[in-house]
């Protein structure tokens, strides 16, 4: 695929997430998070995806081990 991006950008306007971001729960937010920091893995930007990384822990622990999935 020649620009990965442009799929995160579609997943973000899919209508199940549209629908779970009408909660309160913090899954939403997470979400976002790790995909900026998908995305400036993308572009190579490690210090941008760290601080993206950190945020997404930040808003809901549980995704601790994702980094380690990877």
């Amino acid at each position: 695929m020649p620009n990965p991006a442009i799929l995160v950008v579609g997943f973000a306007f899919q209508p199940l997430l549209w629908i779970n971001t009408m909660n309160t729960m913090d899954y939403a937010w997470a979400l976002t998070f790790i995909l900026g920091a998908y995305y400036f893995l993308l572009k190579e930007e490690s210090g941008l995806a760290g601080v993206m990384l950190g945020l997404a822990i930040g808003s809901k622990v549980p995704i601790v081990p994702l980094p380690t999935l990877a």
